[in-house]
Formats: C-alpha cells, sequence, structure tokens
C-alpha cells in the first residue's frame, strides 16, 4: 500500500505545482539483526527510492545496509493504531513523538 503525499509549490506565476510522491511506512532489519523503523519515498525521475529511519533524531541509527525488498509495510489499523501507542509510551523527546503519532495518522487514512 502507498499513500500520496502531496505537495504543492508556489509557481512564479501564483500558481500551485504538486509533485504528489508516494510513500510507506515500514519495518526492516538490517543485516546485523537491528530493526528500524521507516519510511521509503518511491523513486522519481531525480533519484533512486529513498529510506527514511523515523527513529534516527532519537539516535537509532545504523551503517549496515538495508534491503528494501524485504521491508514489512504496515498498513492495516491495528498495526498503525500499536505504532500510535508505542510512540506514546516510548519516546520520550515529545517533537518526535508527535511527529510518530501523526504519521501513523496519516498512514491510516
Amino acid at each position: 500500500m502507498a499513500i500520496a503525499m502531496d505537495r504543492a509549490t508556489k509557481q512564479a506565476d501564483g500558481s500551485e505545482r504538486s509533485d504528489g510522491r508516494s510513500w510507506r511506512v515500514g519495518i526492516v532489519t538490517d543485516t546485523h539483526g537491528h530493526v528500524h523503523l521507516g519510511a521509503v519515498i518511491d523513486a522519481t525521475a531525480a533519484g533512486p527510492s529513498r529510506f527514511v529511519d523515523l527513529l534516527a533524531p532519537a539516535g537509532a541509527t545504523s551503517l549496515a545496509p538495508l534491503d528494501l525488498e524485504h521491508l514489512v509495510v504496515l498498513v492495516n489499523g491495528p498495526q498503525l493504531a500499536e505504532l500510535r501507542r508505542l510512540a506514546e509510551r516510548c519516546i520520550d523527546q515529545a517533537r518526535l513523538r508527535h511527529q510518530l503519532m501523526q504519521l501513523a495518522d496519516l498512514a491510516a487514512r
């Protein structure tokens, strides 16, 4: 399941141009066995797909390569509700907690 992100950009003539992109929230295990929660932003003409580690701001980074073919996409209501509950209970950093909860809500739409 992919979710469209609609990012409108103001043009010089005042009109807006949309660069709708698709993204997926999921978990993936690196080659060292560490689990990463992240979002994959689909490839565009400007570049390949990108994985954004959502817990990197809290220090959960890894130098190990990730195989995005093994990404487990969080798509159903119970999975996303659990992600939201985990963020509420386990993330101390207020801004990151709020952003993860907001992401779970957006992914559920």
